[in-house]
């Protein structure tokens, strides 16, 4: 358990749940915030210090956010997800992804990245491929006309339109 204090912005607490890792951050206004990733996308969005919010992205790995591997985009992070046999991703900009399918389009689709980010994320998500369960996809009518829903796995499995994947 990493219980030791992290530096927060002035008048913020932490607290950690006992028994876990799992620490809920409050500010001076009363503003709950649940998770390290919480904490970190509030310190972006309201344009926080940078050596703040940089000291508690460096702990994100307590909350299973390991740094990528080599064929990941630099500054990336990856969270394996047992049920969906596939991984979720943290671009640098703080978006999630929620699957590997979804994380390539996302790379292909923009700007923010080269030929050489492209062809090695490719390569990656071959090997996640070669890895994850057959799924057979089929359309359902709880679902919208172009989600997908997985079956004959030990749960559910849907996929949205952009590839993102979510247990049911």
């Amino acid at each position: 358990l990493d219980t030791s204090p992290l530096i927060l912005p002035t008048g913020w607490t932490q607290k950690f749940l006992p028994g876990n890792d799992d620490v809920v951050f409050t500010s001076p206004e009363g503003r709950t915030l649940y998770s390290r990733l919480a904490m970190v996308e509030f310190l972006i969005k309201s344009k926080g210090d940078p050596q703040i919010t940089y000291s508690i992205w460096s702990t994100l790995q307590v909350e299973g956010w390991g740094l990528g591997d080599e064929l990941l985009p630099a500054g990336w992070r990856m969270k394996f997800h047992r049920q969906l046999s596939d991984y979720k991703y943290l671009t640098r900009e703080m978006t999630v992804l929620n699957s590997s399918e979804e994380a390539l389009k996302h790379i292909t689709e923009s700007e923010e990245y080269s030929n050489d980010n492209l062809k090695n994320f490719k390569k990656w998500f071959s090997k996640v491929q070669k890895a994850m369960p057959v799924m057979k996809w089929k359309s359902d009518e709880s679902l919208p006309s172009d989600w997908r829903l997985a079956s004959g796995l030990e749960v559910e499995i849907i996929k949205d339109n952009k590839g993102a994947l979510f247990d049911s």
